[in-house]
């Protein structure tokens, strides 16, 4: 019975608290993501642009999905912030598939909120899930999406065609860039040593 319940309560939070805050006059405008595979972790850092049309000053709790498995750890060391001065959100109602925050926005206002965790891997693939972002009504005006691997790591199997690839102080960069963005899949990649 507990399980369903905190089922009811994930579903709640990832389908239904979008659409409340799009009546609120909130929507999602951009995501700029870095996935890091370092020592067995998935390391993630985003910034993620809402824009508040409203009129009044905007208090809403945000769902924040993060997929956990048999490979993929529940994330931990969760840490989220707004605007330039970094102010710090509360994060509250965590479950093993992801997490709440708190967003407070001003009236016609546009913000960054930064959100980092980290996964522990059992195996050498990670996801995240874009799919959410549908929920929102309405295509990214922008996204980005960053993969960096070790040197000497190969990229088996990843979501989107065509990345750019670079190298840099150790690592090998995968990136895509897209405007006007609907995902039709989760990020997925796998790779091997």
């Amino acid at each position: 019975m507990q399980l369903f319940a905190l089922l009811l309560i994930c579903l709640w939070g990832q389908y239904c608290a979008p659409l409340q805050a799009r009546e609120s006059g909130l929507s999602f405008e951009t995501e700029q993501l870095v996935f890091t595979v370092r020592d067995s972790l998935w390391l993630f850092d985003g910034d993620f642009g809402f824009y508040n049309s409203g009129t009044q000053e905007l208090e809403q709790a945000i769902y924040f999905p993060v997929p956990a498995n048999e490979t993929q750890s529940p994330a931990t060391n969760v840490n989220v912030v707004i605007g330039e001065h970094q102010q710090s959100l509360p994060v509250f109602g965590a479950s093993p598939q992801g997490f709440w925050f708190q967003l407070s926005m001003q009236p016609q206002s546009y913000e960054t909120v930064r959100i980092r965790y980290q996964q522990a891997l059992q195996a050498n693939q990670a996801s995240y899930v874009l799919l959410s972002a549908l929920t929102w009504g309405k295509p990214l005006a922008y996204a980005s999406y960053s993969l960096h691997l070790p040197k000497g790591a190969r990229l088996l199997h990843y979501p989107f065609e065509d990345p750019q690839i670079s190298a840099q102080d150790g690592w090998d960069i995968y990136y895509w860039e897209f405007y006007k963005f609907v995902p039709e899949v989760n990020f997925e990649a796998t790779w091997e040593y």
